[in-house]
């Protein structure tokens, strides 16, 4: 599943920028960087370069490894994993 929040374990904010649109993004401590867009959409980019989305219409995460395999997480419990081509 995604991480928690960040800043719920003592994750400085070294950086933050809020924009007209209603956008806000953030840098943290640990190297994590996290965008709010005004359309409740949230990604997050973690220091290894992990990516989460998440897609606040659908209510559903997208996390993309380093690797190119994305995961999404559903309302219903419901998991799926893509695997890029060979």
């Amino acid at each position: 599943m995604p991480l928690p929040l960040p800043g719920t374990a003592g994750d400085a904010v070294v950086s933050e920028v809020q924009h007209p649109d209603g956008r806000w993004k953030r840098v943290y401590a640990s190297g994590l960087r996290e965008q709010h867009f005004g359309n409740g959409d949230v990604k997050k980019v973690l220091a290894c370069g992990t990516v989460e989305y998440f897609y606040a219409e659908v209510a559903s995460w997208q996390v993309t490894h380093p690797a190119g395999v994305d995961v999404f997480f559903f309302p219903s419990g419901q998991v799926e994993a893509h695997h890029p081509a060979a």
